[in-house]
């Protein structure tokens, strides 16, 4: 399962079962285009009265997250946090002051949805095995 795969069904999940989180979420990335870097791969998360995850466009996104699976990996098990993350160079987050705190929202929006549904647990294994295969 890739990155954007994972988080594609992870956000559909919570649309489903945990609205009150998805709707946080939508409200926090509303006008953002974020292009998000993991490993080879590249996707965008825009939202514009929508959640769109989807193939890089050519309009200039309006930040920019570069990360592997193992960082991911490591911030879910709680085994690294975000500072530490951008410390060590794992995880590198671009964009203005408004744009990084829409991003915290909605990150934070992503995550109390994710803990509370079920079935991410299900996507977080997948998103395992693709990555212990693609090392």
């Amino acid at each position: 399962m890739t990155s954007r795969e994972a988080l594609t069904s992870a956000c559909e999940a919570i649309r489903t079962e945990f609205l009150p989180a998805y709707i946080r979420l939508l409200d926090a990335i509303e006008g953002l285009s974020v292009e998000c870097v993991v490993g080879d791969e590249r996707f965008r998360v825009s939202g514009s009265g929508e959640l769109v995850i989807g193939e890089i466009g050519v309009i200039s996104p309006s930040a920019h997250v570069l990360c592997t699976r193992t960082a991911i990996l490591a911030l879910v098990d709680g085994d690294m946090s975000l500072l530490d993350a951008v410390k060590r160079g794992k995880l590198d987050i671009c964009g203005d002051t408004k744009e990084l705190l829409s991003l915290a929202r909605a990150q934070r929006a992503f995550a109390e949805g994710a803990a509370r549904v079920r079935q991410v647990e299900d996507i977080l294994a997948q998103y395992r095995i693709g990555a212990s295969e693609a090392s």
